[in-house]
Formats: C-alpha cells, structure tokens, sequence
C-alpha cells in the first residue's frame, strides 16, 4: 500500500534503544515509490490539461497522489533529521565524536562523514573562543569551582599557576583546567 514503506521507517526509530542501522533499501524504495506516484500525477496532468475535462475520480486520485508524496517526504526527513539528531547529541554527551563501533556501524557513510563533520566544525569554534563549551549540558554558574581531591594526582599546571593534587585537599580552581581529572574520578565538584 502506498506510504507504508516510509511510516515503517520512522515506526523504527521508535523500536531501538539508540539508532536502528541504516536502512538504505526502505529509504530507496520510497525514492522509487514517490518518483511514480509522482510520474502518475503528471501523466493524468498532461492527459487532461483543462479542469472541465477531469472527472472526480480524477480529481480524488490527484488529491491522494500528492497526500501521498507529502508524507513520503516528511516521513524520510523526519527519518534522516532524527538520525541527524542523535548523532549530534553523542557528540554533546560525550565530549567527541569518537563513538563505540556497535555504534559506528548502524551509520551510513553519509552520517560517519556527518559526525566527523560536525566533531571538526565543534572543535574548532571551541579552540576559536578558548572554551570546551561541550562540558557541561547546562550552563555552570562560575567559571571556578571548589574541587575536593578524590585521588593523590600530583602536581597539575593551571592558568593560574601549579596546583599540588593531595588526596583530601579542597581547591578553588577554573572549571576548564580541571574538568578532565573529573571526569576521571580523581576530583569531585563541591556544591557550595
């Protein structure tokens, strides 16, 4: 039947847990389907030019064609905008662009080209402004923080001089030159 090839793409998304792997023949196969029903349309177009001419089954085949070819094509945007999506917001999430393999494979070359794509745009605006903007999903409050130390580091160099990382220790420091030790579990953030 007519549009359920690209209802069943989108119906997809909704069953995985992540991103199902891209399903390039259902994506074809509606290309394929809307280019005829299209080709329909004109032909019926062409052969009755004049509105007194066409009947009303004409008419209502006309209508449905073009209902149709509308929700083809909003059914594979929102199937390629949601896959698009997704492989921005693991970029936010994880602070790269380096995903899993289990993860690389459901990709087609178009959204790995995307994510690197996007991972290079990202980390250049980032190096431009002199700020990971992808560390925190809200905006901090402070660019300084209180740290307390989970782990004996050692000494670690900061804009603002040398910090010796004592299991223990509290510290005031800027969020960025510390963010990544973390994320490593040798630091916690201490509300204040």
């Amino acid at each position: 039947m007519l549009c359920d090839t690209a209802v069943e793409l989108v119906r997809e998304l909704q069953r995985d847990s992540w991103l199902p792997p891209y399903n390039s023949g259902s994506v074809n196969q509606v290309v394929k389907e809307t280019l005829e029903v299209y080709q329909s349309a004109a032909e019926t177009m062409r052969d009755k030019p004049n509105e007194e001419d066409r009947t009303h089954w004409d008419i209502l085949q006309m209508t449905t064609q073009m209902a149709c070819l509308e929700r083809n094509k909003r059914c594979v945007m929102a199937y390629h905008k949601h896959r698009a999506e997704e492989i921005m917001r693991v970029r936010w999430e994880c602070g790269t662009s380096v995903m899993q393999q289990e993860l690389q494979e459901r990709l087609s070359a178009q959204e790995l080209q995307l994510s690197n794509d996007y991972d290079r745009l990202l980390s250049n605006y980032m190096i431009n402004i002199g700020e990971d903007i992808s560390m925190d999903m809200e905006p901090p409050r402070s660019t300084k923080i209180t740290v307390r130390v989970l782990k004996d580091y050692g000494e670690i160099a900061t804009m603002e001089g040398s910090i010796n990382l004592v299991r223990n220790s509290e510290h005031y420091v800027r969020r960025i030159d510390v963010q990544h030790l973390i994320r490593q579990g040798y630091l916690e953030h201490v509300s204040s």
